[in-house]
């Protein structure tokens, strides 16, 4: 069965989906993505790096608890 042991991986997202999930760019995910704030990749393909998406929705509400947005440089 080629489903058999998936259901116990964590979700995971690329840039595009780490984009969707914290309102910005792909670009501007790529930018986040070389803080070191930002969650390290759990996986690196050669074509996205893969972050566990509750990483990436954690740090979303960091950034704004932090009183940073994901769309601003400022305070990066």
């Amino acid at each position: 069965d080629l489903d058999a042991g998936f259901e116990s991986l964590p979700e995971c997202v690329g840039v595009g989906e780490a984009a969707d999930l914290l309102g910005v760019t792909k670009q501007r995910v790529n930018q986040l993505a070389q803080k070191p704030d930002f969650p390290a990749p759990v996986l690196r393909l050669s074509a996205t790096p893969v972050w566990r998406a509750a990483d990436v929705r954690r740090f979303k509400i960091w950034r704004e608890n932090t009183g940073r947005t994901a769309k601003t440089s400022q305070g990066d």
